[in-house]
């Protein structure tokens, strides 16, 4: 059986999705769908990009870790028109469920030919 659909695997979902969750419109519907799915929810609920006097919700992250307690923060640092989301989710073992990944995940980023993205940075 495929870890996703056990419910004892714990999951974090992190990105700019470029869906305004302050619009209910069907890509929105759709997204979550899916997400609830697999057991996911949305944690986000402040604006995430605020640009030429609006704000959108379009950075989140998805848990589904029900069972334990978890705050949101937004962190604005300069760096972007987008705010960082941080997440503190109590009693959550992350470090012991993801070292085989990071590892593996590691491991893969040195196989990757990074020659383009360092070309194309010099470029701009």
């Amino acid at each position: 059986m495929n870890k996703l659909y056990k419910t004892s695997t714990e999951l974090i979902i992190c990105g700019d999705f470029n869906i305004n969750y302050f619009n209910g419109n069907s890509r929105k519907l759709l997204l979550d769908s899916l997400l609830a799915s697999f057991n996911l929810f949305s944690t986000v609920k402040f604006p995430t990009r605020i640009f030429n006097n609006a704000c959108t919700l379009i950075d989140n992250i998805y848990i589904n870790i029900y069972r334990h307690d978890f705050s949101m923060n937004p962190l604005i640092n300069g760096l972007s028109d987008h705010d960082v989301q941080t997440i503190l989710i109590k009693y959550f073992n992350f470090y012991s469920q993801t070292c085989n990944s990071i590892s593996k995940f590691t491991i893969l980023l040195s196989f990757e030919n990074w020659e383009y993205v360092f070309l194309k940075k010099m470029s701009i």
